[in-house]
């Protein structure tokens, strides 16, 4: 019997031991992998930590994109401040004073790329150039980029900052589908800092601008509240999904735009500027920025239109010698802007009988 109870004892004895040594080898096991989870745990939160450090050293504007329904490209860049009560456009670059004179007869707002400098040079050079007196100013609006983008022109925009100083910045992504929100920026300065000015000329730097021609123009106008420019009626939305100017039902349900001046070049009299600002504020948001502002808005702000056919969104052929008789021309290289501007003040009308 002791010999049975005996053998029983070590019997359990062993099991238990096994057991233990079963335990003892799991845990163990399960404290290795804890570790090694514990490690992987550790090495990724280390490494959104760096990703965290790394994107706030951007602007932190720069970090949220929102594409919107009506094709608007909004970034934090597009909060806006607070003035008067009411939310306005904020600028990254500004030029405040440029109107500082008390009579300003005329302010070009020329709507440029950031890093197209050659082109902003070679209208400082020719018909910019002829333009800036007292009575006249002209700036350069521009948006912004991504950093990673933006600090590949960063020094060299800057230079061109300080030694100008005609650039005016706004805190809005610049790209085609936002052309309306920079339209609307210039709206909001020229209404903030050159109110008392006569007339907005907003131009492209594609285009060259007769400027004696334009004067000869707005004063023969007996009207004092009007948009001018070349006047487009009938057109419809464009349905073709490949077009760059595709616009979906959703966007612009009616089957006409209503008339429209291009976007190439127009004058806004600056007794109804501030009416034109306040209905981009009241209308539906829409792209194509000659439509929705000299259109849309237009119309909402019930503005009428001159149409003036020297005013051309045409490439005129020979340049020079076509632009003697216009307001202005497009799609002007900034290599032909010289020869152009050589051509036009040219008194020998010799020049432009042998190019005929």
């Amino acid at each position: 019997m002791r010999l049975m109870l005996f053998i029983a004892f070590e019997w359990k004895r062993d099991v238990l031991l096994q057991q233990y040594i079963s335990i003892e080898r799991m845990w163990r096991i399960h404290r290795k992998k804890n570790n090694v989870c514990i490690t992987i745990l550790t090495c990724v939160c280390l490494g959104n930590l760096l990703l965290y450090i790394a994107f706030t050293n951007l602007r932190a504007e720069y970090v949220k994109i929102k594409h919107h329904s009506d094709g608007r490209i909004q970034t934090k860049l597009n909060v806006k401040e607070m003035e008067d009560g009411e939310e306005h456009e904020r600028y990254i670059v500004n030029e405040p004073f440029k109107c500082n004179q008390r009579n300003v007869d005329l302010i070009i707002v020329v709507c440029s790329s950031l890093d197209h400098f050659k082109q902003r040079k070679a209208i400082r050079e020719t018909w910019g150039n002829s333009a800036e007196n007292e009575s006249v100013k002209l700036v350069f609006l521009v948006g912004t980029w991504l950093q990673s983008r933006f600090s590949k022109i960063n020094i060299t925009f800057s230079k061109e900052i300080s030694t100008y100083r005609d650039i005016v910045q706004g805190d809005f992504i610049d790209s085609y589908r936002n052309l309306t929100l920079k339209s609307i920026y210039m709206l909001h300065w020229v209404k903030t800092y050159c109110s008392h000015a006569d007339f907005l000329l907003k131009t492209d730097d594609d285009m060259y601008i007769n400027i004696p021609n334009l004067f000869k123009a707005l004063n023969k106008q007996i009207l004092t509240k009007f948009l001018m420019g070349n006047l487009i009626s009938g057109a419809k939305p464009v349905q073709d999904k490949s077009s760059k100017w595709y616009t979906p039902k959703n966007t612009f349900p009616e089957v006409y735009y209503p008339p429209y001046l291009s976007g190439t070049s127009y004058i806004i009299s600056i007794s109804v500027l501030s009416k034109l600002y306040n209905a981009t504020k009241s209308s539906k948001y829409f792209w194509l920025e000659d439509v929705f502002i000299t259109g849309v808005c237009a119309k909402a702000a019930g503005i009428f239109h001159i149409h003036r056919n020297d005013m051309t969104f045409n490439t005129p052929e020979p340049f020079g010698c076509s632009l003697k008789s216009l307001i202005s021309g497009h799609k002007i290289k900034w290599q032909n802007m010289y020869s152009v501007y050589q051509a036009v003040i040219n008194d020998d009308s010799g020049v432009c009988d042998k190019s005929k």
